[in-house]
């Protein structure tokens, strides 16, 4: 397989330390201007390390919504939770 790398732009160096590496397949300022004209907002999303690796793997979010496989979710809700601007900091 290809290196999961090759799906991510260069790291740029973030003020608190931390480093931002583009999704390298996403359109930029202009997919985002018509995701937000279609209705869609930004959400952010915690996981753990592996976790991180299977979406960059994937290049998707697969839902929670199996229990015996040791996926984590409110029972009667499967999918994939997120939160929203005002609640970023929850998905560090």
């Amino acid at each position: 397989g290809l290196p999961v790398l090759r799906r991510l732009g260069p790291p740029v160096r973030q003020p608190d330390g931390w480093f931002r590496l583009a999704w390298a397949d996403f359109g930029g300022r202009q997919e985002e201007d018509r995701l937000e004209a279609d209705g869609w907002v930004r959400a952010w999303h915690g996981c753990k390390f592996e976790g991180m690796y299977s979406i960059i793997f994937h290049g998707r979010l697969f839902e929670s919504s199996n229990k015996e496989r040791g996926d984590r979710f409110f029972h009667g809700a499967p999918g994939v939770y997120v939160h929203k601007d005002g609640t970023a900091h929850k998905a560090e």
